[in-house]
């Protein structure tokens, strides 16, 4: 399998459950090993990556909407900020166009499915998450690929204290739409005992592409 398809399709498998905004998050909870693949991310296209969280953070979103649909909406900021994300796994821009395009409509549409659906996150558990995670970075077990990534990041940012509270509003949306994944999965399981874990990716499929069409997005 060649350098590109690869990281297509392991970006697909992550970013089921992890927004674009977490790409250190994504590199040592998402299942992607970094330290076998060093060629996996380009550091350059990383710190492009960051830079964009930072103008969002300095400017704020500017509210210029993309599509609109029945509920939600996909605004350019978030567009953008996900095309940069995967540019940063090596898709060529057309793929990586494509690829934040449907991860922006159907993460949308996930997190209004579980905001529907009475799913929250308490200040408390948020904060628990990222003081985790961010132990978890500084721990003996990342690899040095993936320090030098992570510092990558940091030098867009004023602290690391200044990153980690950027997390804190990406997760307040996050955790929601994995507390219902998590439910949703342990449903399928449930009615399905002898089902594969490629069934609930195709089950998890077919879920976001009926709540994206609920959605109608249009210009």
């Amino acid at each position: 399998m060649d350098t590109l398809k690869e990281g297509g399709e392991k970006i697909m498998k992550c970013k089921k459950y992890i927004l674009p905004g977490i790409l250190i998050g994504c590199l040592l909870f998402g299942g992607i090993v970094i330290a076998s693949r060093d060629d996996f991310f380009s550091v350059a296209k990383v710190g492009d990556f960051a830079k964009t969280l930072r103008r969002n953070i300095e400017e704020g979103d500017t509210g210029e909407i993309l599509l609109r649909g029945e509920h939600v909406s996909v605004q350019r900021d978030q567009y953008e900020q996900s095309r940069k994300f995967y540019l940063a796994t090596g898709l060529r821009e057309k793929e990586a166009s494509e690829s934040a395009l449907v991860y922006c409509k159907e993460f949308n549409s996930l997190y209004h499915e579980a905001i529907r659906k009475n799913y929250d996150v308490s200040d408390g558990e948020l904060e628990k998450y990222i003081d985790e995670m961010r132990e978890n970075f500084h721990s003996a077990n990342v690899s040095p690929e993936s320090v030098q990534i992570y510092r990558a990041i940091l030098k867009q940012f004023d602290s690391e204290d200044q990153y980690w509270e950027y997390q804190k509003k990406v997760y307040q949306k996050q955790l929601p739409i994995e507390k219902m994944n998590r439910d949703l999965e342990e449903e399928f399981y449930q009615k399905n005992p002898q089902a594969s874990s490629e069934d609930w990716e195709k089950e998890f499929q077919k879920i976001k592409d009926e709540l994206v069409l609920k959605e109608n997005f249009h210009n």
